[in-house]
């Protein structure tokens, strides 16, 4: 099993000093009836998922049987996640001993963003929630995801969703040119794609990482038609969009939740901006 760098599709990834990563994200209302539709629209050709975030990637890839797998970021210590992620894939045969092998390994500095004071708890929820990858009555997407690791077929990208479509470096049109080889060569094609709650986030005054987003001369307008844009060089319409751009029912301003749906890409990228 390979231990990799991200590809730096987008430039160097950033070394934010507070927890800005994550292992599970508060995007629960809406999720199993999300992953219960992508299993049963399912389809048989060899699928490409490409996402930001963390372990929601791995509950879509295990829900569609994916072929492939492109996990993007743009924050050095997410990368470290899906490192120790690896390497207990590696030690553990099982969704229990996986819990066991990555506990220890997850990085601490700065704290990950987490919502138990446990890490072994935290996680060790997956195990018993229906639609986890992480399910142990449901064992087969655990293998899956590990055969996915063990063999390649995972990737790890440094890469910006709301980079400007003119930035030097072109990074999304770059993907696409090797996403559209593999489709030439090989059958596949991005099936889905999970976004996060990051075009939520772009319209917030403040980032994910404490930044003032209104001081670096980006609109908020600007930023989600970058988004619209870049999606739209990756995948062909007919892909299925996984967002939380939402809030939750739920959500209150001392703790946001957001609300996971599935879309059609294309309805998505021809609707009204916010």
């Amino acid at each position: 099993m390979r231990t990799e760098l991200p590809w730096l599709l987008g430039g160097r990834p950033l070394r934010p000093d507070r927890g800005g990563y994550t292992v599970t994200m508060r995007e629960d209302e809406g999720t199993a009836r999300a992953l219960a539709a992508l299993r049963a629209s399912r389809r048989a050709a060899p699928c490409i998922h490409v996402g930001w975030g963390s372990f929601r990637n791995l509950d879509i890839a295990a829900a569609r049987s994916s072929a492939s797998v492109y996990l993007c970021d743009i924050n050095l210590h997410q990368f470290r996640v899906w490192r120790a992620v690896r390497q207990a894939l590696r030690r553990a045969d099982s969704p229990a001993a996986f819990v066991d092998a990555v506990t220890p390994t997850l990085p601490q500095r700065p704290r990950l963003r987490m919502f138990s004071t446990d890490v072994r708890d935290w996680i060790g929820r997956e195990l018993s929630r229906p639609d986890s990858w992480l399910n142990e009555r449901s064992t087969e997407r655990y293998r899956h995801i590990r055969e996915l690791f063990e063999t390649g077929a995972v990737r790890v990208l440094q890469l910006d969703l709301a980079t400007s479509p003119d930035a030097p470096l072109r990074p999304f049109g770059r993907l696409a040119a090797r996403l559209s080889e593999r489709a030439s060569n090989d059958g596949f094609a991005v099936d889905t794609v999970y976004v996060s709650n990051i075009p939520f986030m772009l319209q917030q005054a403040v980032g994910f990482f404490g930044e003032d987003q209104s001081s670096d001369g980006r609109s908020v307008s600007a930023a989600l038609h970058a988004v619209r844009h870049n999606l739209g060089l990756l995948a062909s319409p007919a892909a299925l969009l996984i967002t939380a751009e939402h809030l939750a029912t739920t959500s209150t301003n001392a703790n946001l939740q957001w609300r996971t749906e599935v879309l059609q890409l294309d309805a998505y990228l021809q609707a009204g901006l916010p």
